[in-house]
């Protein structure tokens, strides 16, 4: 594949993440670079590129499996739309990304801990299967 394709292709999801960060730094009146950096880094923290992988790497090509999905992508971007909305909503009198983060990972400390036990549950398992990873995101949801 030439160079110039590979590079297209694999920038499409962040082509696709950049209207996510535009309307939250347009609701919250923050730099887009401000708000790219909370929605990576909020994003890393989680493990949601993992969780993304484990989603598509979901087995059946049947329509209803193909639904999930999609279903479980979508959820997962949402999750991190609504997360960095309310990282930069709850930044108080914080100035960066770093100190941004922190204050949200405070004040919400017991179901970041939930999450993270269940996502050690299912990183320990070769091929986590689609209820797996519906009940992770569910847990998430609590999050944003």
């Amino acid at each position: 594949v030439p160079s110039a394709l590979a590079v297209k292709v694999t920038m499409l999801p962040l082509l696709l993440a950049s209207l996510d960060l535009a309307e939250v730094a347009g609701a919250a009146k923050k730099p887009v670079e401000a708000v790219a950096a909370i929605f990576f880094d909020v994003g890393n923290k989680l493990g949601l590129s993992w969780l993304q992988e484990r989603i598509a790497a979901l087995p059946g090509g049947a329509h209803w499996q193909i639904l999930a999905r999609s279903a479980m992508q979508d959820d997962l971007a949402g999750l991190q739309r609504s997360v960095t909305q309310e990282v930069v909503a709850g930044a108080g009198g914080a100035t960066t990304a770093e100190k941004m983060i922190e204050a949200w990972q405070d004040r919400n400390r017991r179901p970041l801990e939930r999450v993270a036990k269940l996502l050690a549950e299912v990183r320990a398992v070769r091929e986590p299967d689609a209820s797996m990873l519906s009940v992770v995101l569910r847990e998430m949801r609590n999050l944003g």
